[in-house]
C-alpha cells in the first residue's frame, strides 16, 4: 500500500512538471534572458531542472508498463483525432472560409485575392504542421512530453551562444571593436574611399497599366484587368501599386546621373507581388531587373541576394532539396556580365541561394578590397511565412553553420566581411531562433563583419547589434528603404566607405516622392545623410546608441528620424508617446524577442500571426 501510494505521488508530480501546472503563464523567459520559450523548454534550461527532469524520467521507466505506456498511447490517439480533424476536407474548407472572412473584412483586400491567399496558406500549412511539429512523434514526446522514444533533445541558444563565445578574441572582450575603429579616424578628412549603391525591393509589375482602376481591392491593381473604372494609376506610379517598369528606368537614371558607384548590392524583391505568377515569369521577370540596373551602371559591381518575392507564388522553399530546378534556375541569372558574380559563387548559390564571394578587387577605387568577402544570406531560412520551416528541425539548408564557417575562415585568414540579405534579424517576420543565433555570430565575428545591409522592411532604417554578455552596441544592421512606389516613397542608399578599414563612414539617402514626381513630371529627390542631419559624431554603434537613446527624451529628435524613416518630404508627421517607443524599440534591438519585451509585451497582437508561426516552425531540435 505504501509502495502504491509513493508511485501515485511521484506521478502527480511528474504530470504537474510535464504539463506545468505550476506555471500560470504559456511562455517564459529562457536562462539567457534572450528569448522566450515554452515551459517544457524553459524547464530544461538550467543544469539543476535538467537533472532533476532525467531523474523524473527514470521514475517514469520504473513505474509498471502499462501505466507509461497508457499515457503515450493517449496522446498518440489524441494526435491522430487532431490530425484528422484538420486534414478533413469539410473542415479545411470551414478553415479558409474563416480566413478568407479575416482576409476581406480585417485586412480589407478583395475577395479573389483572400481566396487565392488563403487557399495556398491552408494548403502549405496543412502539408507542413504534420511533418514536425504535430507530428505524433514530437508532439507526445516534446510539446507534451509522455512518450519516453524517441526523443528530441533541443539545441538551446544559450548552449549555442556559450559554444560560439568560448572562442571570442580577447581583442574583442570589451564589445567595443568597431567604436574603435571610428576613433582612430575621428577628424581625418581626406582618406580614400569607395562608394557602395544599396538598392532594394522595387517590386516591379511588368504589367502595370497606366489609367487603369488603382483602387481595385488586390494586393495587386493597375493592371488591364481591372478596367479604368475608379481613380486611375497615374504613370509615373500609385501608392496602391507595384512600381511600373519605366519608372524603376527613370529612378535608375536619376540616381546614376548623381553618382558612380564602385559596388552595387540588391537585396531582394524585385518582383512584382503576384500571386498568380509562375516559376518561369519569376526567372524572366528577375532577369529583367538585373539587366535593367546592369544598362544604367555598366562599371560596377552588381551583387543580388534572393528575396521572398522570388519564391513565388507562395514563397516557400523546401530545404530538404538541394539545387531545385528553380534554385538553379535562380542562380544562374547572376552569372556575368548580368551581375559580377564569378563561377564558383554561382555554383554555390545553386544549392540552397546563398553563396559567398571572395576578393572584390576589381580596380583603382577598389584596390584594397581584395581581402574582403561577400556574404549573401538567402533569408528564406528564417522567413516566418515560409511554409518549408514546418518541417525543418534545425539550422534549415544549414546556412548558419555555412555562415558560421565563412567568418571562421575570414578570421584565419585575415579577412574582412560584408553581408547582404532581404529580411533583417529582427523584424518580426524573421524567425526567433535564427534571429538570436545570427546576432550571437556578429557578436563574435565583430571585428571581421564591417557592413551588413538588409531591405524588405519598406522603411529606411537601421537595429542595432549588442552584445549578449555585455549589452553593449557592437554593429549596426542596415536597412535600405524600398526603392518601389507602392505605400512608402521610392528610396536609395549610398554608402561611402573608408578604403582602408571598409567601414561606411557617410550614408546618402536619395528620398524620391511620387506625388512630386506626377505634378512636375519628374523624379526629384531630397538627401538625407547619416551622421550630419542626425548630431552624430560618426557611424559607430555607439553613436547609433545615442542616436536611439535621443528617440525617447527628445520629440523633436523622434520627429525628426520618423519622418524620415518613412520618407516624408514634410518632415510634419508628429512622433510622441506611443510612436516614441515603438520607434526606439524597433532600432534599439536587432532581436525580435528583445523588441517585443522592450515594447512591455509578453505577447504582441500586432505580430500575432508570426509570432505564433515562429514557435511552430524550426524549434531547433534534433531528434535522438
Amino acid at each position: 500500500m505504501l509502495l502504491d501510494l509513493q508511485l501515485k505521488q511521484q506521478q502527480e508530480d511528474i504530470q504537474n512538471k510535464v504539463f506545468d501546472f505550476d506555471q500560470e503563464d504559456t511562455f517564459s523567459k529562457s536562462g539567457d534572458q534572450e528569448q522566450w520559450l515554452y515551459d517544457s523548454e524553459y524547464k530544461l534550461d538550467d543544469e539543476q531542472t535538467k537533472k532533476h527532469r532525467l531523474q523524473q524520467a527514470q521514475i517514469i521507466d520504473n513505474m509498471p508498463f502499462y501505466k507509461n505506456f497508457l499515457t503515450c498511447t493517449i496522446c498518440q490517439g489524441f494526435q491522430a483525432q487532431v490530425q484528422t480533424f484538420l486534414t478533413d476536407i469539410e473542415n479545411l474548407k470551414a478553415f479558409r472560409g474563416a480566413a478568407g472572412l479575416y482576409c476581406q473584412y480585417f485586412l480589407g483586400y478583395s475577395n479573389e485575392t483572400c481566396s487565392f491567399a488563403t487557399g495556398i496558406i491552408i494548403r502549405e500549412l496543412n502539408a507542413g504542421i504534420f511533418q514536425l511539429v504535430l507530428s505524433r512523434e514530437y508532439l507526445c514526446s516534446r510539446v507534451v512530453p509522455v512518450c519516453t522514444t524517441p526523443y528530441y533533445s533541443q539545441y538551446l541558444a544559450q548552449d549555442y551562444a556559450t559554444r560560439i563565445l568560448q572562442s571570442k578574441p580577447t581583442s574583442i572582450q570589451s564589445d567595443t571593436f568597431i567604436n574603435s575603429l571610428y576613433s582612430s579616424i575621428q577628424g581625418q578628412n581626406g582618406r580614400a574611399t569607395y562608394n557602395i549603391l544599396h538598392l532594394t525591393d522595387a517590386h516591379i509589375d511588368r504589367m502595370y497599366v497606366a489609367g487603369t482602376k488603382a483602387n481595385c481591392g488586390n494586393i495587386l491593381c493597375c493592371r488591364q484587368i481591372y478596367g479604368t473604372s475608379g481613380e486611375q494609376a497615374n504613370a509615373r506610379g500609385d501608392y496602391r501599386c507595384d512600381t511600373p517598369s519605366q519608372t524603376f528606368n527613370d529612378l535608375l537614371s536619376r540616381i546614376a546621373a548623381q553618382v558612380t558607384p564602385d559596388i552595387i548590392f540588391v537585396t531582394g524583391g524585385m518582383m512584382a507581388r503576384d500571386l498568380n505568377t509562375t516559376e518561369d515569369q519569376v526567372i524572366s521577370n528577375y532577369s529583367l531587373a538585373l539587366d535593367q540596373i546592369r544598362a544604367r551602371f555598366g562599371s560596377a559591381q552588381i551583387y543580388s541576394a534572393f528575396g521572398t518575392d522570388e519564391f513565388l507564388p507562395n514563397q516557400t522553399q523546401f530545404f530538404a532539396f538541394r539545387s531545385t530546378r528553380r534554385q538553379v534556375q535562380l542562380a544562374n541569372i547572376l552569372t556575368a556580365p548580368r551581375t559580377s558574380t564569378n563561377a564558383t559563387a554561382v555554383s554555390e548559390a545553386q544549392g540552397y541561394g546563398y553563396y559567398s564571394v571572395y576578393n572584390l578587387n576589381t580596380g583603382s577605387r577598389t584596390s584594397t578590397l581584395s581581402k574582403v568577402m561577400l556574404i549573401v544570406l538567402n533569408t528564406q531560412v528564417c522567413y516566418t511565412y515560409n511554409s518549408g520551416l514546418l518541417r525543418e528541425q534545425n539550422d534549415p539548408a544549414g546556412m548558419l553553420s555555412w555562415l558560421e564557417g565563412r567568418l571562421r575562415a575570414a578570421e584565419a585568414n585575415q579577412w574582412l566581411a560584408f553581408i547582404i540579405g532581404q529580411i533583417p534579424p529582427g523584424n518580426p517576420n524573421c524567425n526567433r531562433q535564427y534571429s538570436i543565433r545570427y546576432n550571437v555570430l556578429m557578436e563574435r565575428f565583430q571585428h571581421i563583419v564591417r557592413l551588413q545591409a538588409y531591405g524588405y522592411e519598406g522603411t529606411d532604417s537601421f537595429k542595432i547589434l549588442r552584445s549578449t554578455t555585455s549589452q553593449k552596441p557592437i554593429g549596426i544592421v542596415q536597412i535600405g528603404g524600398q526603392i518601389g512606389t507602392k505605400e512608402f516613397n521610392p528610396s536609395a542608399r549610398l554608402y561611402t566607405m573608408d578604403a582602408a578599414l571598409h567601414i561606411p563612414t557617410k550614408i546618402d539617402i536619395y528620398n524620391f516622392n511620387l506625388d512630386n514626381a506626377i505634378q512636375t513630371n519628374t523624379w526629384n529627390f531630397n538627401t538625407v545623410t547619416y551622421p550630419a542631419n542626425y548630431g552624430m559624431q560618426n557611424l559607430s554603434p555607439s553613436e547609433y546608441n545615442w542616436l536611439a537613446n535621443q528617440i525617447l527624451i527628445s520629440e523633436s529628435r523622434s520627429k525628426t528620424l520618423y519622418n524620415s524613416m518613412r520618407k516624408y518630404w514634410s518632415q510634419d508627421i508628429d512622433c510622441v508617446d506611443t510612436c516614441q517607443l515603438e520607434l526606439y524599440c524597433q532600432i534599439y534591438y536587432a532581436h525580435n524577442e528583445d523588441t517585443m519585451q522592450c515594447r512591455d509585451k509578453s505577447f504582441d497582437l500586432q505580430y500575432g500571426l508570426p509570432y505564433v508561426l515562429s514557435f511552430l516552425s524550426n524549434p531547433w531540435v534534433q531528434r535522438t
